[in-house]
């Protein structure tokens, strides 16, 4: 019943740094009632189980898409797609799940604490503030005159996040937008446009609705996620 309502609640998965910690508390307490209801060892494998299962029943009754459908290998797209809509939401929540289950059962140390250090350290992972790495020259150091800025502007009265990456500040700028709402793609296009970045400043905007451009709360059912830019 708690897959199935997360589910519900959180269709894809956790999205934002606070739904994804708030993923890991839910799944510290699952893990943790799960084993006073039924203790036993079984409950380690049982309750993560249960708790996927009654998720996907949920988010496949209201949901269709990429992220949802059938793993598609043959595309980047496809990959992408498995990692977040489904890898993010067992990182966020079986570690913590299942070191619940295990405090509760009052197992032995040596299965206790390598959760408890592999839930701590998502924990950190996924509340550090992000960055992006500085553009190296030959020497192994920051190269002179390069810019590598992951930094918030107010567009529109609101907050959005962007990356600047080029080899030399006075190249002209080459605008990427992946279009959202949802998913970022600031990780990517380091590796993806990395060869552009000789001759272009690349800026990568996250416009409003999609990644760390993401309150939901500018986003509406009917007309989506807008970017300033489309409004007169």
């Amino acid at each position: 019943m708690s897959g199935m309502l997360v589910g519900f609640i959180l269709a894809r998965g956790p999205i934002t740094t606070g739904q994804a910690v708030d993923m890991m508390l839910v799944g510290l307490l699952i893990g943790a009632v799960a084993a006073r209801l039924s203790p036993t060892r079984w409950t380690l494998l049982l309750a993560p189980l249960g708790f996927f299962a009654g998720f996907a029943v949920a988010h496949r009754a209201i949901l269709s898409g990429p992220t949802i459908d059938s793993f598609q290998p043959d595309s980047f797209y496809g990959v992408l797609a498995l990692i977040l809509g489904r890898i993010v939401l067992v990182m966020a929540t079986l570690p913590s799940m299942l070191l619940g289950a295990a405090l509760a059962l009052r197992v032995r140390r040596w299965v206790s604490f390598p959760l408890a250090i592999l839930a701590a350290a998502i924990a950190i992972g996924t509340v550090l503030p992000a960055s992006t790495p500085p553009i190296l020259g030959p020497d192994g150091k920051p190269l002179p005159g390069s810019i590598a800025s992951l930094e918030s502007v107010r567009l529109g009265g609101h907050e959005q996040w962007l990356t600047m990456r080029g080899q030399n500040v006075s190249n002209p700028v080459l605008l990427y937008l992946s279009g959202g709402p949802g998913q970022s793609d600031l990780p990517y296009v380091r590796v993806l446009f990395n060869n552009l970045e000789q001759d272009f400043v690349v800026v990568d905007w996250d416009q409003r609705g999609t990644g760390k451009s993401y309150p939901p709360s500018l986003c509406s059912s009917t007309t989506g996620c807008t970017s300033p830019m489309s409004r007169p």
